[in-house]
């Protein structure tokens, strides 16, 4: 670990967090035939200089039956713990709606391989107290705290409880109250959550409420994710907010289910292009300082890697959607958008 003395400026911690990953589908071959870098190769480079590298394991690790037979599925492909590793992947969120597409056991299952390959974890445990756990993770002499919670409605089981497995729930106080704990053991608070309404390019005046208290709590960073398409970025008193980095990685695929009659029927899962037209969050952290922030656009190929897509139309779509934030109309704003959605 570096140091440096009580008087000398120390350099910003910088962080990248990307959204949605989900090697599922033909990630399973691809992994096999082309090698566990593949999906991030032309990134890892860009990335090596930051202090913190953290994404959404939006899928499960595990070859067990799925959890519930109406569930649309997500299956990570076996070598995904050596793929995170390839990406240089520091850490990463399970608090999200598909950690549990293969029930307890399944969640276990992906946790111990995570542990066997020493990729740090949160938002998910063997019981509420573990789920809502932070994690501490120290870089340059200083220390970040983590916390993820889920916000989204799920017939089968979902959440944690004080006695069984699944993912940490975003209750408002609960989640408040968990920053302000944080903010006194740590440097930085970094909090992730899986909300919002997919395919909805603008969040919900009800998350800019929560994005308020919880900066008013403490947190220096949010990070969102669950809507599968990127939303604008924002400053909150001095908390960056990204209210939904979109899907990052994530492959289409076939979807062998049973409807509500009890019929069996095979659908096919697209990736929308709206998804391919992903990106990644920049943040620096300076002591002492208001934290900065950029989204580098980025694009899902079809051949399932990602590309950085720093062409004008791409910043000018990312600064319209920030535009939108602007004005007292928000709320009719976001119903229209909801509405096409």
């Amino acid at each position: 670990m570096r140091t440096a003395s009580a008087n000398a400026p120390r350099q910003p911690l910088r962080i990248v967090a990307v959204g949605d990953v989900s090697l599922n589908g033909r990630y399973h071959t691809l992994l096999s035939e082309r090698g566990p870098d593949y999906p991030f190769r032309r990134l890892r480079d860009r990335w090596r200089q930051f202090d913190l590298r953290c994404a959404n394991l939006e899928s499960p690790i595990s070859s067990l039956d799925r959890a519930a037979p109406t569930k649309f599925t997500l299956r990570a492909a076996p070598q995904t713990c050596d793929a995170l590793r390839a990406g240089g992947f520091d850490c990463v969120v399970l608090a999200n709606n598909h950690m549990m597409d293969f029930g307890s056991a399944g969640l276990m299952e992906t946790i111990e391989r995570l542990d066997a390959a020493g990729i740090p974890h949160v938002g998910a445990g063997a019981d509420l107290e573990a789920a809502a756990r932070p994690l501490i993770l120290e870089r340059n002499g200083r220390a970040l705290g983590l916390l993820a919670f889920c916000d989204v409605v799920q017939v089968s089981k979902l959440y944690a409880t004080a006695d069984s497995p699944g993912v940490a729930p975003a209750d408002l106080e609960f989640c408040r109250e968990a920053v302000g704990k944080l903010r006194s053991q740590t440097d930085w608070v970094i909090v992730h959550l899986h909300w919002g309404l997919e395919m909805c390019r603008l969040p919900a005046p009800t998350q800019r409420r929560w994005a308020e208290i919880l900066a008013g709590a403490g947190a220096d960073v949010i990070i969102g994710h669950h809507p599968h398409v990127v939303q604008p970025l924002e400053h909150v008193r001095n908390t960056v907010v990204a209210y939904s980095l979109g899907d990052f990685v994530f492959s289409s695929a076939y979807w062998h289910g049973v409807n509500g009659s009890g019929t069996p029927f095979l659908g096919r899962y697209e990736v929308h292009p709206r998804s391919r037209r992903t990106a990644w969050l920049e943040v620096e952290l300076p002591d002492g300082g208001r934290p900065r922030a950029t989204l580098q656009p980025a694009l899902l190929k079809r051949d399932l890697t990602v590309v950085e897509q720093p062409s004008s139309a791409r910043r000018r779509e990312l600064a319209r959607l920030a535009a939108q934030l602007a004005g007292d109309d928000y709320a009719r704003r976001f119903q229209r958008e909801a509405k096409r959605a």
